[in-house]
């Protein structure tokens, strides 16, 4: 018969396991199997589904028809390129229209808290004083079920249906220049059957919109807090084997 220690340790690699791959999250992390001068868009191009004709659930990134016509959002060398046009910029990183988003399946996998690291592979400021530009995610959770009605996330707008949560938001902070920036935490308690995601570039809306920002990849990162506990329960039950052999 197996002693509490254990099945204690045993219970402790299973949640070190979990907290390892937990933060999912996004089905595609980067835009290189984008196939096009733009990213694709669903049915009716400003809005993405889970569940019913129209669902885009692990398909990866979608966009607003507001970069349809290409003056906002393209793919540079596989990365995504938000701007020059002034519609792209928001003065809050809260405001979540105009962006770029997915749904991935997630069958409360993911919980806890998790941050996102953002890779940009440049930043143009268009002369003058120079934009604050960053990057904003949003994270929605699933509580719909297998409904088909409210079961929409806008693109083009900051709305979504009835089976959405909003879990909440967060940002890189101003960025300047390429390279790899980390956002705050967003907290997906006990999680969620699916996730969606909602990303959008900002500024400081001071008027000089002829700057640009390109978007390499984002991966979602679990808090270490979550990891290093359970990282310790191996450590200790390692030792207490190491004891009785």
């Amino acid at each position: 018969m197996r002693s509490m220690t254990s099945v204690l340790c045993g219970l402790t690699a299973s949640m070190a396991l979990a907290g390892a791959s937990s933060a999912a999250v996004l089905t595609a992390t980067d835009f290189t199997a984008v196939v096009g001068p733009e990213l694709p868009n669903p049915a009716d191009g400003s809005t993405i589904f889970i569940n019913g004709p129209q669902d885009v659930t692990d398909q990866g990134w979608f966009i607003s028809s507001s970069f349809s016509a290409g003056d906002n959002t393209n793919m540079v060398g596989g990365n995504v390129r938000f701007g020059p046009a002034a519609s792209i910029y928001r003065d809050s990183a809260t405001q979540f229209d105009a962006s770029i988003g997915q749904i991935s399946s997630d069958g409360n996998v993911t919980t806890g808290e998790i941050s996102f690291d953002v890779e940009i592979a440049g930043v143009n400021f268009n002369g003058g004083t120079p934009e604050e530009i960053g990057i904003a995610i949003q994270v929605l959770g699933w509580t719909g079920g297998a409904a088909t009605t409210g079961n929409d996330v806008a693109l083009q707008f900051n709305g979504q249906g009835a089976g959405w949560e909003v879990v909440g938001s967060t940002d890189t902070g101003s960025i300047a220049s390429a390279g790899t920036f980390s956002t705050g935490t967003i907290d997906l308690g006990t999680g969620y059957d699916a996730i969606a995601v909602r990303v959008i570039a900002f500024d400081g809306g001071t008027g000089n919109f002829g700057d640009t920002i390109d978007l390499a990849s984002i991966t979602a990162v679990p808090e270490p807090a979550t990891v290093g506990l359970a990282g310790l329960g191996l450590l200790m039950c390692g030792a207490r084997r190491r004891r009785s052999a």
